[in-house]
């Protein structure tokens, strides 16, 4: 380091430790006193405090550094004190702890009583005081080594007597003893202590009781808060007329969303109170409850919405069952009053069924009637297949079987869901004990809309090609299973699929060119190593589709494939809102051409690639030279990389920039021990600005005991390298060798025999740091790589 810019350094440090000082209110006589409105004591060096004293009336926190504030109450109120970290947030292992006092004199602390409930940790505490009352506060916080913090004492403030009334009213007409948290209302206490009331220069100014369980049908009053500039009332049970908001000048905002606010509720006033700024009330609680009936093909049934008040409200009946995305695709023509009929029903009939109502006046505003389900039970075929996919899947043994395989209704097994007389969703998600392979004769569940199996490694093998059946399929999730080999083509067949989501398995391969045929998809996720999980991570190759016959498409999430080639240009597509395609294999002539367009979609996120190079391991003596390519491998010479002249290079040592390192190759003459750790390049290209390309790691080991029997393996890949969770070690010839993790102090942390040329390893409970992961053949040679725990 340069000695003068050494000695300035050394200077601030100096400066700012001898600038921290211990707060000089860290003994009991030394209290900060806390005026009679917000204060707030910043920038304290909680850490210097001393930790002495008793902690009063036997509160337990003798051994905790402290400091003291006190006050005398002027009026009864509630007072909130707050242990801010340096980012104004409320700090974690913080206490404040009040108690009552004699007078402001107090040199020990023996005569402290501390208040009710105030012997925890809590760096926020809300305590009710007594006008005339002497108090004081003591305050901690852990771990705040070197770290300032904020004390914040916050005082509420009084209202008018027009608004306590107004309020008071409120509280009666809307059922207030039955909220969630009425705090403090209807006390002589000021109104900012009321829960939920804000009070600025004497006024009421916000009023926040959203989800607090209100339920009335009376607003009226608050038109009496004539200083108020917010009101949220959402996600509670008001009704009835919704009055004239836009007559208060200062207020803003008002939310009645998640209400029972009707039609005719809003039509008086809708056209004032649409001028306020924000007039929130689109989205309405549903009205009546789920039902199921058990229908009888032949009988007669009538389903009913309560009907809705307002002018000229229009209802709608639809098809839609809970894997149904757009319920607007499948309305029951003629069904256009709050009572549908059926005479002699049928099993076609047999189905769920929703409601919604609008209005011409308020026309952003549908209320809904939730599902009505005309039950039967499935049919032999589906009850067959069922049972084969669970013997399959190892049924016996899962963690929740409920029902399978007895006489109960289909409809009562775990995991299904039914719709009349149709199997319509699997869901297995984090269900737990799977084992085996999805059968073929899943392909009989031809009513399926939703096949979900997440978390389950022991869900193994290909896709059966008689996937392509289910023609029905919306949503197809398979996430944490170990599923390997290539997709089968036959997927292309599932025209109504709108969502495919692979994640956390071993598939592999390109992707058929039959995904051109997904002409209903709207979400696709295949993300290859970004989601590792039990060992286990996608690796797809080829291109992408480029699903131009995918109008509906709004999401594309690739991450960390082996994709490669020209990159679609997905900019035409309508609704195309997300494409992320980073740490795969694309190179800046892959992404030159359609970067313009894509660039127009709101969220594309490209960098950082990789080239086709793999991780090498490299162990040397000291002073034996090495040099490093960016395009090419440094054992095999093998060029991996597209070499342009306007190729611009940056070499990293263990995730630090190397200063002056911008060659395509990095040399080190004399390597020493201290050279050792993990290298790699990133290479930029102006033709596609902000794209970083990274080369593969190279582990370096300069090894004093380094011979001949240090060998390299053929084919050794140690990945994801840095990582978090797993590491996936594999090399040819790997059967019966010894692998040992050392820290960089040598220190072994880890020994395991592999068995196989693959294997996953858990590292979570390795601390973040560098790591040695030395293999040991069965020949008595050895390898070695350097990796990162995050």
């Amino acid at each position: 380091m340069n000695k003068k810019l050494h000695i300035l350094l050394l200077s601030i440090l100096c400066y700012w430790a001898s600038s921290a000082q211990v707060p000089v209110n860290d003994l009991i006589e030394n209290a900060i006193i806390v005026p009679n409105e917000n204060f707030t004591d910043s920038n304290v060096r909680l850490d210097l405090a001393t930790n002495t004293g008793v902690g009063g009336s036997n509160c337990g926190v003798e051994a905790f550094a402290r400091v003291y504030y006190k006050f005398t109450a002027a009026t009864d109120n509630s007072i909130d004190i707050r242990v801010l970290n340096s980012t104004g947030q409320v700090a974690s292992s913080s206490f404040a702890i009040a108690y009552n006092a004699p007078d402001l004199n107090q040199t020990d602390e023996s005569q402290l009583t501390v208040l009710p409930n105030n012997c925890a940790f809590s760096g926020m505490r809300s305590i009710n005081v007594i006008s005339g009352q002497s108090y004081y506060v003591q305050v901690h916080r852990a771990g705040a080594e070197s770290q300032e913090s904020s004390i914040q004492f916050e005082i509420p403030e009084d209202g008018s007597q027009i608004d306590r009334t107004a309020l008071i009213e409120f509280y009666n007409e809307n059922g207030g003893s039955s909220w969630t948290n009425n705090f403090n209302w209807l006390s002589n206490l000021p109104l900012g202590s009321w829960q939920g009331v804000t009070v600025k220069d004497g006024r009421v100014t916000q009023l926040n009781l959203q989800s607090s369980n209100v339920e009335g049908n009376s607003l009226s009053m608050l038109l009496d808060l004539d200083a108020i500039e917010s009101i949220s009332l959402q996600n509670n049970m008001i009704s009835g007329l919704v009055p004239d908001f836009a007559s208060l000048t200062n207020l803003a905002t008002i939310n009645l969303n998640g209400n029972f606010i009707s039609f005719a509720d809003l039509e008086a006033n809708y056209s004032s109170n649409t001028t306020l700024d924000e007039f929130v009330y689109q989205n309405q609680n549903s009205v009546d409850m789920e039902q199921n009936i058990e229908g009888i093909v032949g009988s007669d049934y009538a389903l009913t919405m309560t009907p809705i008040a307002g002018t000229d409200i229009k209802y709608q009946w639809y098809r839609a069952n809970r894997f149904s995305p757009s319920v607007t695709k499948n309305p029951v023509d003629g069904a256009t009053s709050s009572v549908l009929t059926f005479s002699n029903i049928q099993l076609v009939d047999f189905d769920s069924y929703v409601c919604w109502a609008t209005s011409q006046i308020i026309t952003d505003l549908i209320i809904k009637r939730p599902r009505v389900d005309i039950s039967a039970e499935v049919s032999q075929v589906e009850r067959e297949a069922l049972m084969v996919l669970y013997n399959a899947l190892d049924g016996d043994n899962w963690n929740d079987n409920t029902n399978w395989g007895t006489e109960e209704p289909v409809k009562e097994w775990s995991h299904v869901f039914t719709a009349g007389n149709r199997v319509i969703g699997l869901d297995f998600f984090g269900s737990g004990g799977m084992t085996g392979q999805i059968p073929t004769e899943i392909q009989n569940l031809t009513n399926l809309e939703y096949l979900g199996i997440g978390i389950e490694p022991g869900v193994s093998g290909t896709l059966p090609e008689s996937i392509g059946n289910l023609t029905n399929l919306k949503r197809l999730r398979l996430q944490g299973t170990s599923n390997s080999g290539s997709l089968p083509a036959t997927i292309g067949n599932l025209v109504n699929l709108e969502e495919l989501r692979l994640i956390g398995n071993n598939f592999s391969g390109d992707l058929p060119t039959t995904f051109n045929n997904l002409v209903s998809l709207k979400n696709f996720y295949v993300i290859g190593s970004e989601f590792v999980f039990a060992g286990n991570s996608n690796l797809f190759t080829g291109s992408l589709p480029d699903f131009a016959n995918s109008p509906d498409l709004n999401l594309i999430q690739v991450s960390g494939n082996d994709f490669t080639g020209e990159l679609p240009d997905y900019s035409g597509l309508a609704n195309m809102n997300t494409l992320v395609i980073d740490n795969n294999l694309y190179t800046f002539d892959d992404l030159a051409k359609n970067q313009e367009n894509n660039l127009t979609i709101n969220n594309y996120f490209f960098s950082p690639q990789r080239n086709n190079s793999t991780e090498e391991s490299i162990v040397i003596t000291p002073g034996q030279s090495v040099t490093f390519d960016a395009n090419s491998n440094s054992t095999e010479g093998k060029t991996f990389w597209e070499v342009l002249a306007t190729n611009q290079y940056q070499w990293f040592k263990d995730e630090t920039e190397i200063e002056g390192a911008t060659s395509s190759t990095y040399s080190i003459a004399d390597p020493q021990t201290s050279d050792s750790g993990v290298y790699y390049c990133e290479i930029t290209n102006t033709d596609v600005l902000d794209l970083i390309v990274r080369r593969a790691n190279i582990t370096l080991n300069v090894d004093n005991t380094a011979s001949n029997e240090t060998v390299q393996l053929s084919n050794f890949r140690l990945y994801p390298n840095p990582a978090t969770d797993w590491i996936n070690i594999s090399a040819d010839n790997l059967q019966n060798s010894r692998s040992e993790i050392y820290d960089l102090s040598g220190r072994l942390v880890r020994e395991f025999d592999l068995l196989s040329n693959t294997t996953n390893l858990n590292i979570e409970d390795l601390n973040s740091g560098i790591y040695l992961l030395k293999i040991t053949t069965a020949n008595g040679k050895t390898a070695t790589k350097r990796f990162i725990k995050k």
